[in-house]
């Protein structure tokens, strides 16, 4: 069971040429860009694999309840009377943001809810920078602010609400905020960060296991997919 790397000294190797070289039993695939051919090709072999991240037919997966932790959020600003409700995702080539964009727009849907393109923006990147830039963006084309925002990881989250403060705005007064992640500064954040609750922990052993299950042929696996529950968890950001 290995984490991979492709590269042996100055050597590039694919990811299968590499577990191959390195006569590995099994892989754990950690990452979120579901078409990169490396990754393809070995999903595709007969080498052991399960992933932590990655949707594919032929490929065991153990990844958090994204439905789950997008209903949580959306009900959660519904009942809070909250009628401008977006979202700021960050790459879309990542299978946990599109994955929580499609939730997103479902959700909605079954409040009677319309998604507003205007109330949505794609990040270019994945922390702070792009969540702020994101947000910039997206509130000076509003003729209208939206009144929450759904942000699909927590680094993206605290670049949203130092956008809206920079722009004159307060959270959560003027836009509640969600994240996603609750990773160990949302509760340091100022304001603390509203968000969602992946364990981590569980999904890294549950995959684990699986994967020990697949390469020992111990267990006929029943489930390609495991999808782990998540929680919200309340804190300054939100109304």
């Amino acid at each position: 069971m290995v984490f991979i790397v492709n590269r042996i000294g100055d050597q590039e190797l694919s990811y299968l040429r590499w577990s191959k070289v390195k006569k590995v039993d099994g892989v754990l695939i950690v990452t979120g860009n579901i078409n990169k051919p490396n990754i393809i090709e070995l999903v595709n072999s007969d080498i052991p694999a399960v992933s932590v991240d990655i949707l594919m037919e032929n490929l065991v997966t153990v990844i958090s309840d994204d439905e789950l932790g997008v209903k949580l959020g959306v009900d959660y600003a519904v009942k809070s009377g909250l009628k401008r409700l977006g979202c700021v995702s960050g790459p879309l080539t990542s299978r946990a943001f599109f994955e929580r964009l499609s939730a997103f727009e479902r959700i909605l849907a079954s409040h009677g809810m319309e998604f507003n393109q205007k109330f949505f923006v794609e990040a270019e990147s994945y922390g702070f920078t792009g969540g702020y830039n994101a947000t910039t963006k997206l509130l000076k084309n509003c003729d209208e602010i939206p009144d929450f925002l759904f942000a699909f990881s927590d680094e993206i989250a605290f670049g949203v609400i130092r956008s809206i403060e920079d722009a004159g705005y307060k959270v959560p007064q003027d836009i509640s905020v969600i994240g996603y992640d609750d990773i160990y500064l949302s509760k340091h954040f100022t304001p603390s960060l509203t968000t969602i609750y992946q364990d981590k922990k569980q999904i890294g052993e549950v995959a684990a296991q699986k994967l020990l299950d697949i390469i020992e042929g111990n267990k006929p696996l029943k489930k390609k997919v495991e999808r782990i529950p998540v929680s919200l968890i309340m804190r300054k950001s939100t109304i």
